[in-house]
């Protein structure tokens, strides 16, 4: 996914540049005006770069119970995005059922932050997409504690473990 950004990044520039990303659920994001809708994004941005087998708009129970853009690559991996290109969730398997942590991973893409927001985003800035992490600090501990209050956080844990799954992960499968 970061290596579609970064050929987008030869047609239209450093990606904090980009004027049409950020969601509007982005607490201190630069926010695109108007604000791309998600297949907009995908068209724009990963798309061209990324070969996609399939594309619907379904529901993701456990995550929204609307329809987001779900797509699935050529070698099998599915995700979906929302919030203009914002917020991803890679999926572990094709199961109707999503919960975080478990079979549904979440992730950001934020090149642009707000003065005075930097310090909730800065794992973000002008990066790819990654692990979901707002008000990231560099400690194991503290991701452990956030992954176990809200799982959207499990993902920057696992990525922490060298994207393995911690002996102590909080989640039993």
């Amino acid at each position: 996914m970061n290596q579609a950004l970064q050929k987008s990044e030869l047609d239209y520039g450093d990606k904090s540049t980009w004027n049409d990303t950020g969601g509007t659920l982005c607490y201190g994001c630069i926010k695109a005006n108007p604000l791309l809708s998600d297949e907009q994004f995908f068209n724009k941005y990963l798309g061209p770069n990324l070969t996609i087998i399939d594309h619907k708009k379904i529901p993701q129970p456990g995550l929204y119970d609307f329809q987001v853009d779900t797509y699935t690559l050529k070698n099998g991996l599915q995700f979906s995005m929302y919030e203009g290109g914002a917020t991803y969730w890679l999926f572990t398997d094709t199961k109707t059922q999503k919960i975080l942590g478990e079979n549904a991973f979440s992730f950001a893409f934020i090149p642009r932050i707000e003065e005075g927001h930097k310090n909730l985003w800065i794992y973000h800035e002008n990066k790819g997409i990654e692990p979901y992490a707002y008000g990231f600090t560099n400690s194991y501990e503290y991701n452990m504690s956030m992954c176990k209050k809200d799982n959207k956080y499990c993902t920057k844990l696992i990525q922490m473990n060298n994207w393995k799954i911690p002996k102590d992960y909080p989640i039993k499968f």
